[in-house]
């Protein structure tokens, strides 16, 4: 039996296999997004003319077409900029597909589980930009738009349980103080909720716990997550050879950064260049690591690095904020 299309019309498409959107890789209004393209029941133009709830069905950015779904995520003029910014693989301009169901499938055929989740959030601040831009009139920049949306990507995936194949000594699962002699460095990057600034904190403590060094800088740069975490380790290596540490551990929660550091091949890599600025620093010391810590256990960098991308106004004294935080990591 057919069944009646919201629209008026006849549709073949009686009942569909969607249970793989709810065992995505995104947080649950991804997931909500993904249904309500796949249903058809996301409200673009076209589909509000459809239901002569609007006279206007072309698309509110570019006004070229009519505004479909698969328009407003992958065909309209800002979405192929976003795309062409991502870095996502297999979200190119193809004429051929028409509906967001087919486009999603074949995503879904050349990518990992990861990948996809990456590609399913982009599409969603797709479109909560479109939303701001018809809502509120204001305009995401493609540029910014990757910032946030890489972002939001790192910092999901960052608060799911880690699972790796990576021997168990690879991570720290608590802050350890360094041992005597040596001082450790927590490094962190933090973005400005508009995307705009990068902040990067980075604390310095001795082998008893204690604070012995702090500082922040901010970057108004396009970066990517992992890109301002890579700029953080290359701080924080050159803020211990400033102060003359010459038995000196860095740490931080972005285990690719780390991986980067350690791995020589990680030369021919995007970020090469900044990891072999790292190692030939650290040939000036007499021991050097790298190490990784999970993010519950970084709170005082992260906490100096959102400052200090809210434009913060840093004094002399540690804010009473972080201080706090490694009083309590200091007594453990």
């Amino acid at each position: 039996m057919l069944r009646e299309s919201q629209t008026g019309g006849p549709s073949t498409n009686v009942s569909r296999d969607w249970n793989w959107i709810w065992k995505v890789l995104a947080p649950p209004k991804t997931k909500m997004f993904l249904w309500f393209c796949c249903s058809n029941s996301l409200p673009v133009c076209d589909r509000l003319r459809q239901r002569r709830v609007a006279n206007d069905g072309s698309c509110p950015r570019c006004g070229f077409e009519s505004e479909s779904i698969i328009h407003c995520v992958l065909k309209c003029t800002y979405a192929r900029q976003v795309w062409a910014l991502s870095g996502i693989p297999f979200t190119s301009y193809n004429s051929d597909l028409n509906d967001i169901e087919s486009w999603f499938n074949f995503v879904r055929s050349k990518t990992d589980a990861k990948e996809f989740g990456r590609f399913s959030m982009f599409c969603w601040w797709i479109w909560y930009s479109r939303n701001k831009w018809v809502w509120e009139n204001s305009d995401l920049q493609p540029p910014q738009l990757c910032v946030l949306a890489s972002n939001f990507v790192t910092r999901f995936l960052d608060s799911r349980p880690h699972i790796s194949n990576q021997p168990r000594s690879l991570s720290s699962y608590s802050w350890t103080p360094p041992p005597n002699g040596f001082c450790k460095i927590n490094m962190d990057a933090a973005f400005s909720t508009n995307g705009e600034a990068v902040g990067i904190g980075l604390l310095a403590r001795n082998s008893a716990g204690a604070c012995i060094g702090w500082s922040t800088k901010t970057f108004r740069l396009p970066l990517n997550p992992e890109s301002a975490e890579a700029l953080g380790a290359l701080s924080a290596i050159e803020f211990g050879l400033a102060h003359g540490w010459e038995n000196l551990i860095i740490e931080g929660d972005c285990l690719a950064v780390i991986h980067g550091i350690r791995n020589t091949s990680s030369s021919l890599c995007a970020l090469g260049p900044i990891y072999d600025d790292i190692r030939r620093l650290a040939v000036g010391l007499h021991s050097f690591q790298a190490l990784h810590v999970v993010r519950i256990h970084n709170s005082a960098a992260h906490g100096l690095a959102k400052l200090a991308a809210s434009d913060f106004s840093f004094s002399f004294v540690l804010p009473d904020s972080i201080a706090s935080i490694v009083i309590l990591e200091q007594s453990r």
